[in-house]
């Protein structure tokens, strides 16, 4: 295997440092915390939860509100909802009014399911992935550090 940056640091580290040895405990919490496979792994992983977030997103209930006024100029007008070809004028005194509507959608055909479905593979896919990360940086610091302390000897 070819060597990374965060392999060879470590080893550097374990070979220069010989006033103060580390020890492989925290060689492998340094390449654990800072190793960019490691990194980017978690990255892949909080992306999958907002993905999956998203997903379900479409799905969650809704609230709204709509509103709209006039300062009473009674030059302006809006249209009906109920007949669209009559113009209302809005009144001379001012006006305001409001909406405020809740939407859930009850019957969605399981697209619900499978959307949470999906995105909780992704999650467990990316969560696997930094577990393997984890698993090969682990390995090759402890390969280096195996191979240093060979040659100290």
């Amino acid at each position: 295997m070819k060597p990374t940056v965060s392999t060879i640091f470590v080893l550097m580290a374990v070979v220069l440092s010989a006033q103060q040895p580390i020890s492989l405990d925290d060689a492998l919490k340094m390449a654990l915390k800072s190793h960019p496979r490691v990194r980017e792994a978690e990255q892949l992983v909080e992306a999958a939860h907002a993905r999956r977030r998203q997903l379900l997103a479409e799905f969650a209930p809704f609230l709204s509100m709509h509103s709209v006024g006039s300062e009473g100029r009674g030059d302006t007008g809006f249209m009906s909802m109920l007949e669209p070809s009559r113009m209302f004028m809005l009144p001379r005194d001012a006006f305001f009014a409001a909406s405020l509507t809740f939407q859930w959608r009850i019957f969605t055909s399981a697209r619900d399911a499978a959307a949470r479905d999906v995105g909780g593979f992704e999650v467990r896919e990316a969560e696997q992935a930094l577990a393997l990360a984890r698993l090969q940086v682990a390995y090759r610091v402890r390969k280096a550090f195996a191979e240093a302390a060979y040659r100290t000897e």
